[in-house]
């Protein structure tokens, strides 16, 4: 199953291994559990969806390897088995693929249900192949898929969302945002579609292309005023500054040593919020905004043709996109510098820190006096949620995120 996300950050692992949760799962089928690796931990509401490699020893002495997840949602769903944790926590458990949220996805990953799920769908199956792009537990999942005349794409969403999304697809084309067609779908949530021209932005950081200098910046704040008029008839995905407590609380669990810094970032980043109270005006934002959503002309080109992944899109902060692209920016920076490519790294903080200059990426921002200090703190906290997620370590987001808010705080009595 490919992962697009960073392998989890050992304080996380140590954290999340719910060894006996996996030991008690693996004895309800007879079998033991002979090993268990962490290779997914993803922040889900109050609690943390982990996904684990492992190897069960079956009554017969065979191995077996499976991918199983585990959540704290609750149990009271059909498809999963509730389990406890030595602290107590209730939790659900299934194994990949049999997602009890995404119902469509053991069908949709596999050669021969893909085909019949084409078929019904009136598409071509001949030749097919598929590959798994993106999976996030109990959210969604992108499966490229090639046939003997086309490519497109299978994204799998929860049921309930189906229609709301294929709505906001059609409502992003007729307002001339180059976003993926709709081919097909079904209302148990599939939806099949099309092929976006050029190239993934986020691929050319360090090509000489997308940089201070090229206009890139101004293309992106272009796309935020056009995404501004797209009509929106529903919210665009929460923030992540009402999640705050909890970040600052799973932060602590995993740095302990630093749970006094913890606690004085949270408290400073929601004074910021708090004065910056909520946004003068609300338009349609992205909701996941960063340079991996935003396609450009080609290798050649900084010119952007197309967006992808529009499922959080709806009425919003201007400022969580700003923030959220910030933070992706920074993000990219120390990964691209753990991966030892220097050039790529300082073309992400130039980027970053040009972005931070005016945090001004939308004709909006200037309307709101308090679009700054929102998105400086909105910010901050996307760093600890980077950190929960395995991207960043937990004391590198710690200390990205305590400098971003004590400059901003500077600049702000000044």
């Amino acid at each position: 199953m490919p992962e697009r996300a960073a392998a989890a950050t050992p304080g996380a692992v140590r954290a999340l291994e719910r060894v006996e949760v996996l030991e008690a799962l693996a004895a309800s089928t007879g079998a033991s559990l002979e090993s268990n690796r962490v290779i997914r931990v993803e922040a889900a509401g109050e609690t943390f969806t982990t996904g684990h490699e492992v190897d069960f020893r079956m009554p017969g002495g065979s191995v077996e390897r499976h991918t199983v997840f585990l959540d704290g949602k609750g149990t009271d769903r059909p498809g999963v088995l509730g389990l406890r944790s030595e602290d107590g926590e209730q939790l659900a458990a299934w194994i990949y693929p049999a997602d009890p949220a995404l119902p469509a996805l053991a069908a949709a990953v596999y050669p021969h249900s893909a085909a019949i799920l084409l078929g019904r769908l009136g598409l071509d199956a001949q030749d097919l192949g598929l590959e798994v792009l993106s999976y996030r537990p109990g959210k969604r999942a992108v499966i490229r898929t090639t046939t003997a005349t086309r490519t497109l794409y299978l994204k799998v969403v929860r049921p309930r969302l189906v229609e709301n999304l294929v709505s906001t697809h059609t409502q992003w084309l007729a307002a001339g945002i180059r976003v993926p067609s709709v081919i097909a779908w079904s209302p148990d949530g599939l939806i099949a579609l099309d092929e976006l021209p050029g190239t993934e932005a986020s691929a050319l950081i360090g090509s000489g292309l997308i940089d201070d200098s090229s206009g890139f910046l101004a293309e992106l704040s272009d796309l935020r005023d056009r995404i501004a008029t797209v009509p929106s008839t529903r919210d665009a995905r929460a923030s992540l500054a009402s999640r705050l407590r909890w970040y600052g609380r799973r932060m602590t669990q995993l740095i302990p040593t630093d749970a006094k810094r913890v606690a004085g970032l949270t408290r400073g980043i929601q004074s910021m919020l708090d004065a910056a109270a909520g946004p003068s005006i609300t338009v349609t934002i992205h909701g996941d905004f960063h340079l991996g959503q935003i396609f450009v002309d080609s290798p050649e080109s900084s010119k952007i043709v197309g967006v992808l992944d529009i499922d959080t899109a709806g009425l919003g902060d201007p400022a969580d996109d700003a923030a959220a692209l910030w933070a992706h920016l920074i993000t990219s920076a120390a990964l691209f510098e753990h991966r030892g490519n220097a050039h790529a790294s300082a073309t992400a903080r130039t980027l970053a820190a040009s972005l931070r200059s005016t945090w001004d990426l939308s004709k909006t921002a200037p309307l709101d006096p308090a679009h700054r200090t929102r998105t400086v703190a909105i910010a901050a906290t996307h760093l600890l949620g980077h950190a929960l997620s395995g991207i960043l370590s937990p004391a590198a987001a710690l200390e990205l995120a305590e400098a971003l808010v004590k400059d901003e705080k500077a600049l702000t009595a000044l």
